[in-house]
């Protein structure tokens, strides 16, 4: 299976993730939360989303020019950044799951990389 199609897949598996997610925040988890984590729990939302049509312009780029490993490495930057940002907080907030690690700040830090590495593997690869 070529890495553009598994960029598609994950990010196809994110947004069903995200719409599940959003779902559960707006009719069971947002009314126990205080203010402060109900705005939380929407950035996670909301990152997850736009880190899906991110992941979803990776896979089309890798699926119509040659592959570059930027352009890989971009993939798998949105996929890890999401999981720890907006997986770390959605668990926390949802499934009252603590973390002994900052996993958010990591996971920012590789959506940052992600966009880096797509901005200069697309100017390297067209």
């Amino acid at each position: 299976m070529s890495e553009a199609k598994i960029f598609f897949c994950a990010a196809a598996f994110m947004g069903l993730l995200g719409v599940m997610g959003g779902a559960i925040g707006a009719h069971a988890v947002k009314p126990g939360l205080t203010p402060a984590d109900v705005s939380s729990y929407d950035t996670a939302i909301v990152y997850l989303f736009v880190h899906v049509l991110a992941l979803l312009v990776v896979a089309l780029v890798l699926h119509t020019t040659s592959e570059y490993w930027l352009l890989r490495l971009a993939g798998y930057a949105f996929v890890g950044g999401v999981v720890l940002f907006s997986g770390s907080i959605l668990a926390r907030l949802a499934f009252e799951v603590s973390f002994s690690v900052p996993l958010a700040p990591a996971g920012g830090i590789l959506l940052m990389l992600g966009w880096a590495a797509l901005f200069i593997g697309v100017l390297l690869s067209w």
